[in-house]
């Protein structure tokens, strides 16, 4: 009888609370990530996200795994398990911060072996002035071309070859000095941008607080944890974060702004945070630097920085993002996708007021590739500078070598054409060449320079509402740059910055440039 009377207990406990679920209507839920082409949904219960389809009503539901018996099976189960991969690599919702997306440095993917090189060309870090001389311009007739140029007696073959030669196996010369320069210059900027969001990224930490490097001053830690001032609050408010930096020569304010759930939800995005730049003695008005992070659903990640003081310098960032091999909860950029910035700087004389040159770099870098188009505008006389480059590289962004590349270039002086061509070079053994197989020089032919980029003055509006210097903070934390954990952060921040010299600006080269004045 008490075998007998237990299992009817057990009976009926599975009947109460088995049974229902089994015949549970399926949840329906409203917002949906979307990564590709898949849609994910998070299901708190279990702490996942789940593949999902949508509904007629426009609400989603659970994708089920296919039963074997269905039609198509192994296409199906495929489909599935694909899905399924891509939505389980995607972080909690309540673990996006700022320090779970991945810096500026990160931006350009390590590539390791390019197929058109012959050789192994030297890293940007790695040329000097002095050999440049013998990286980009050959010896003909027994003389390097830039010695020729210099001594004032160069013969017409050599002068031929100060810009690029014509023909295969001659000198690249300036235009691949320049376009090596320039994919550079271009790639920087958008590091130099990235720098402050990381010092953010590692300065709000249990270790950093302990040892004097942060401190709170007014208002507490987000459920008392520094490591909490970049996650989103919940509800409808944003939270700001006034940072007073003490301690470094120009004492400065910095206020971030992280966005709320209820915000981030209605602007279909994920994350969001805004970082503005004041004086240290700035008790109001408009900022001198305003940088915005954002983060879509669909795991679309894009980055702005403008700088308003000293020359006016804008830049913008759209990449993809993809989960971290290292950290479920994290990000990195994904290799696969496009990388894309826009900069715009605006040079202003010693005054600080007169704009004496503008220049804009739009820049895709994908597989290997940098495609970058570049237009410089000298205000003064109106001569415009429009070039477009397709380069190949080797490395990451701090041993970055080009392997190969093909540019077409005009210039304009007003409404005048002044000069124009294109032409292919590529690294063999010790120099860089023309040569006349690129994969790439048809593409930069096809340029007529007729789009708004290069044919608009490069400039810079920005909107600088809602970003006061007497903002009102929710938490108010004091930076002191001098304490050593800030010295670690500082050395981490600036240590992905290639450091190189401004080779093809020597002084042997514009002595060189000088002497075709005396070309026959």
């Amino acid at each position: 009888m008490t075998f007998c009377f237990r299992f009817l207990l057990c009976a009926l406990f599975t009947c109460c609370v088995f049974i229902p679920e089994l015949f549970a209507k399926p949840r329906a839920f409203e917002v949906t990530r979307k990564i590709k082409k898949s849609h994910c949904v998070y299901e708190d219960s279990r702490s996942k996200w789940l593949p999902a389809r949508k509904k007629k009503s426009g609400l989603y539901s659970v994708m089920k795994r296919p039963k074997k018996k269905a039609k198509n099976f192994s296409k199906k189960l495929k489909n599935f398990k694909k899905r399924n991969r891509v939505c389980k690599r995607q972080p909690q919702p309540n673990a996006l911060s700022l320090d779970k997306f991945p810096g500026n440095e990160r931006l350009l993917a390590e590539v390791s072996s390019a197929d058109a090189v012959s050789g192994t060309p030297p890293s940007y870090p790695e040329i000097s002035e002095e050999s440049a001389l013998s990286l980009y311009w050959r010896e003909v007739e027994g003389e390097n071309v830039i010695t020729a140029l210099q001594e004032g007696t160069p013969s017409a073959a050599q002068c031929d070859e100060f810009f690029i030669g014509a023909n295969d196996g001659e000198s690249g010369g300036l235009i691949a000095c320049e376009a090596n320069i320039d994919s550079v210059r271009a790639l920087v900027k958008p590091l130099e941008a990235g720098i402050s969001a990381c010092y953010l990224r590692n300065l709000a930490t249990e270790e950093n607080l302990e040892g004097g490097g942060i401190s709170l001053v007014r208002g507490s830690f987000p459920a008392g944890h520094v490591a909490n001032l970049y996650i989103p609050p919940t509800g409808s408010e944003s939270r700001i974060v006034k940072m007073e930096i003490t301690g470094d020569e120009f004492a400065q304010n910095i206020f971030v702004r992280t966005y709320s759930e209820e915000e981030n939800s209605a602007a279909e995005r994920s994350y969001r945070v805004d970082l503005w730049f004041c004086d240290g003695d700035q008790t109001s008005g408009a900022p001198g630097g305003i940088d915005q992070i954002q983060v879509g659903t669909d795991n679309s990640f894009s980055a702005s920085s403008v700088g308003l003081r000293d020359g006016q310098l804008s830049i913008s960032v759209d990449a993809q993002l993809a989960a971290s091999s290292e950290d479920e909860n994290a990000f990195e950029f994904d290799p696969s996708e496009a990388v894309d910035a826009d900069i715009i700087f605006v040079d202003t004389g010693d005054d600080g007021e007169e704009v004496q040159t503008r220049s804009a770099y739009r820049i895709s870098v994908e597989d290997g590739v940098i495609d970058l188009a570049k237009h410089d505008l000298n205000v003064g006389s109106g001569e415009r500078n429009l070039s477009r480059f397709i380069l190949e590289y080797l490395g990451g962004m701090s041993d970055l070598a080009m392997t190969q590349g093909a540019g077409a270039f005009r210039f304009v002086e007003g409404e005048v054409l002044t000069g124009t061509g294109s032409a292919a070079f590529e690294y063999r053994d010790s120099a860089y060449l023309v040569t006349e197989t690129s994969e790439f020089l048809s593409s930069v032919q096809e340029e007529d320079f007729s789009e708004d980029f290069f044919t608009t003055d490069p400039a810079i509006s920005v909107d600088t509402t809602g970003y006061d210097c007497g903002a009102t903070a929710d938490v108010v934390v004091s930076v002191d740059m001098s304490a050593e954990t800030m010295q670690a952060i500082d050395a981490e921040c600036n240590s992905f910055l290639p450091e190189g010299t401004r080779f093809c600006e020597s002084d042997a080269i514009q002595s060189a440039e000088e002497g075709l004045e005396s070309c026959p």
